[in-house]
């Protein structure tokens, strides 16, 4: 039995398309075709079948599916544990947005090289909600991305990480900088500037202020990082800022995170990439690393808090 043939099924099971299929596997509709003619010889059995124009499985193809999805699990398993101590190299390319990889993630990634030396690491930026379609399109292996909740990403993996909260945050010489107890009606005045009117952050303070009828002075998208915090570090307006990224500039006396008597935005960090691509090398390495790096994240969060 093929793992090829394998793959082709659970995702024909999932998209129950030949044409979408085929195009997520990167093979013509005919070679599908083919493989899941295999497996039925193989196994003596129809597991899918045609409704009208509908494909849909078979009640053979049903219980075949679930195995089929344990054996691909085993098998990269047995793949990681044959090459664990291998040395790692190639190319892997990784996307994320700015905040991350320039800053969030940026320990992360410095980590990973240190460790896999031989991996040359490709970055490519973009805005955060454009990261699952760099990764179905193949632009990328592998990306970070986060989102308010958790979101159902079709024919991607991903490994939950953490969950940060997102703050307002403005420089140090800032008139709002070292008041407390500030309210949403602050902002009535503010300049809020971000990189990119798709983040899901963005969208929720923009709900959350409209829900309570409050209207900034100015909002200004300004597509990239950068520019926002150069706007920012020069007292001209207020930018939004996950927590382990906005340490790092609180840190460097560039940051000061305002004090609002609200509840934060919260984002859930992950990592995703291809369903169909098998979990090993530099892109399983990448995974695994990202998870300890999100735990040790965690652990000093929850000293920080308990010194508190």
């Amino acid at each position: 039995m093929d793992t090829k043939h394998l793959t082709t099924f659970v995702k024909l099971a999932q998209t129950l398309n030949y044409q979408k299929a085929a195009r997520s596997l990167q093979y013509s509709p005919s070679t599908l075709f083919k493989h899941v003619q295999l497996l039925e010889e193989e196994m003596g059995v129809s597991l899918l079948a045609k409704e009208g124009r509908q494909l849909a499985l078979t009640p053979e193809g049903e219980r075949f599916l679930a195995h089929a999805k344990k054996i691909l699990e085993q098998y990269e398993q047995m793949t990681a544990d044959m090459v664990e101590d291998a040395v790692i190299d190639g190319t892997l390319s990784v996307g994320g947005c700015e905040i991350n990889t320039r800053s969030g993630m940026r320990t992360l990634l410095e980590t990973f090289s240190q460790k896999n030396p031989a991996v040359r690491i490709d970055m490519m930026t973009g805005p955060n909600a454009n990261m699952p379609s760099f990764v179905k399109n193949g632009l990328v292996d592998v990306a970070f991305y986060y989102c308010i909740g958790h979101d159902h990403l079709p024919g991607l993996k991903e490994k939950f990480l953490y969950k940060e909260a997102a703050y307002l945050a403005v420089a140090p010489d800032h008139p709002l900088a070292h008041r407390t107890g500030l309210t949403c009606q602050e902002l009535e005045k503010a300049r809020i500037v971000y990189p990119h009117d798709s983040c899901c952050l963005f969208v929720e303070l923009m709900r959350r202020l409209k829900n309570q009828g409050i209207h900034p002075k100015e909002v200004s998208l300004l597509g990239n990082l950068e520019l926002v915090l150069d706007m920012v570090s020069h007292n001209e307006a207020v930018t939004l800022l996950q927590q382990y990224a906005l340490a790092r500039y609180e840190a460097a006396g560039k940051l000061v995170r305002l004090d609002l008597a609200e509840e934060p935005i919260w984002a859930w960090e992950t990592i995703i990439w291809p369903e169909e691509k098998l979990l090993k090398g530099a892109l399983r390495a990448m995974v695994q690393q990202s998870a300890i790096y999100a735990q040790s994240l965690m652990r000093e969060n929850a000293d920080q808090n308990a010194e508190q």
